[in-house]
Parts: structure tokens; sequence; C-alpha cells
């Protein structure tokens, strides 16, 4: 399956680019995603944004799909399902 991989903001310049189309097997999970973002980026990523020992993105920083914000790295992801990385922004 396919999971698109969304980057917004100062997280493009540490990723080179906006947008990927990361590989998963089916019926992965959100910890599958985070680990493949661990062996493409994890020694790139500034240790402000990505917890290279835990191999997840530290507090402070947002992902999410568009309806829930992914607090859970067992969370089941689907075929095409996008995923999106950003600091979270205040406004009203």
């Amino acid at each position: 399956m396919i999971v698109i991989f969304r980057v917004f903001g100062i997280f493009t310049n540490y990723f080179g680019g906006s947008k990927f189309y990361i590989e998963l097997q089916e019926g992965a999970s959100l910890r599958n995603l985070l680990d493949k973002i661990d062996m493409s980026w994890g020694k790139s990523l500034p240790p402000h944004v990505w917890n290279a020992e835990e191999k997840k993105f530290n507090l402070g920083v947002l992902l999410c799909d568009n309806h829930v914000d992914f607090t859970d790295d067992g969370i089941l992801l689907t075929n095409m399902q996008e995923v999106y990385l950003t600091y979270p922004i205040s406004g009203g």
C-alpha cells in the first residue's frame, strides 16, 4: 500500500521536498511509517523535531490526517491515506 506523506513549512527543508509516496505493507500502522521515516530521513532531522532514540516526532510537532491527530503509533493506516507533518497553528 502507499501512504502519501506531506510536510509543510520549515519541514520541507529537512525532508528535501513536500510530498512523498511511501510504500508500506498492507495493514501497516503508524509505527511502520515512523520506522520508514527514520530509515529515510532520521539522521538528517534535528533533535528538536525527531527523537532518534524512540523513532518518533517530538511533542510540539503535529502528525495528523484530515480527521485526527496521531498520538497512538499503533493506529492502522489505509492505502492512499494522506499523513501531514506540521507545527500546530493557533488562531480563530
